[in-house]
């Protein structure tokens, strides 16, 4: 059988340049665990899965307990907390996928080919699917997911329309004013005719093109 454990834990993401320096005086030698990897380490005297992993780009850790120890270990912490929006902000800027918003099996389904996530997918191996992902990398995808960055001011925003003299080719699927660029910059599909980087595009913002160009993603990546 399958436990719905959800509420049993909690979770702390703990990111950013001086993540594991600050780790350090609670949980010993917590730089030797290996990027996308966990480990069993004690935090401030309390037992927990620590992974070196994240959804911001940035390194880090990600911190499973049993959900009461959840004030301990934040006390020990003695850290300041970001929101969602700090959160998704970072993770666009890294050119991570949000799963419900830039790819969706009811609204928008995708396969990881077009998504731009086909490193996740060994198709040498057997799953539910891959005849139908093989076939597509053999053919090539119609759309694909591009990062694009605004010349103008205005923010783009999920749903919008992207256009390409005047005419529509695709979806916004996220955006965000990014601090780290000073730009807004955002995720979206379009032909793959128009998915090269430098490509000249506008994103329809409140009635009014925008001028946009696609950029290499990520847009910022951690040295």
């Amino acid at each position: 059988t399958v436990d719905n454990r959800t509420e049993a834990y909690g979770m702390v993401a703990l990111q950013g340049p001086g993540a594991l320096d600050l780790l350090a005086g609670l949980c010993e030698s917590p730089g030797d665990i290996e990027r996308f990897t966990a480990e069993e380490r004690t935090v401030a005297g309390v037992d927990c899965l620590v992974a070196r992993t994240g959804y911001t780009g940035e390194d880090g850790v990600e911190m499973l307990f049993d959900a009461g120890d959840a004030a301990a270990v934040w006390s020990a912490l003695e850290c300041q907390p970001c929101g969602l929006g700090a959160r998704d902000t970072l993770r666009l800027e890294a050119g991570l996928l949000l799963s419900g918003q830039d790819f969706d099996p009811e609204e928008n389904p995708r396969t990881p080919l077009e998504a731009g996530i086909g490193f996740a997918v060994d198709l040498e191996t057997e799953f539910v699917g891959r005849d139908a992902l093989a076939r597509q990398a053999a053919d090539g995808v119609e759309e694909t997911l591009v990062g694009f960055r605004l010349r103008e001011r205005g923010i783009a925003r999920h749903g919008h329309e992207i256009a390409v003299d005047g005419e529509p080719v695709g979806t916004v699927t996220s955006g965000t004013m990014s601090p780290t660029l000073g730009d807004a910059i955002g995720l979206g599909y379009v032909p793959v005719a128009h998915a090269d980087p430098g490509t000249e595009l506008s994103v329809v913002v409140r009635g009014d093109e925008k001028r946009a160009g696609v950029e290499a993603l990520p847009f910022y990546q951690q040295d």
